[in-house]
């Protein structure tokens, strides 16, 4: 015969401390390597983030590099300023593809 717990001690903590985000403790579920897969999975989210940012910005300088230039090329008088623009497009172009080159090296 089944003897009734007072109502004061009737509460669920046993099984409360038996489960861990809705997996017994007794499964092969290991909270810390799923945590740590989750957060390698973000940063690799990100770098392809960055990586696909750069990347458009890297197309639109050289887009933008090729039109200067080919009115550097049409233009009956150079200036110092146009020179000067084109210098910094080109300086800029070897930054953002030597960031590009970095973040392969790193993701491999």
């Amino acid at each position: 015969m089944h003897t009734k717990i007072p109502t004061p001690y009737r509460y669920s903590i046993p099984e409360i401390a038996l489960v861990v985000h809705d997996a017994p403790l007794s499964s092969p579920y290991n909270h810390a390597t799923d945590v740590q897969e989750k957060i390698e999975q973000q940063k690799m989210k990100q770098k392809k983030a960055i990586t696909s940012s750069l990347e458009r910005y890297y197309n639109d300088v050289y887009k933008l590099l090729l039109a200067k230039l080919t009115d550097f090329d049409r233009a009956a008088v150079v200036t110092n300023t146009d020179s000067t623009r084109l210098e910094a497009l080109v300086r800029e172009l070897i930054k953002v593809k030597s960031l590009l080159e970095i973040g392969e090296q790193q993701s491999e």
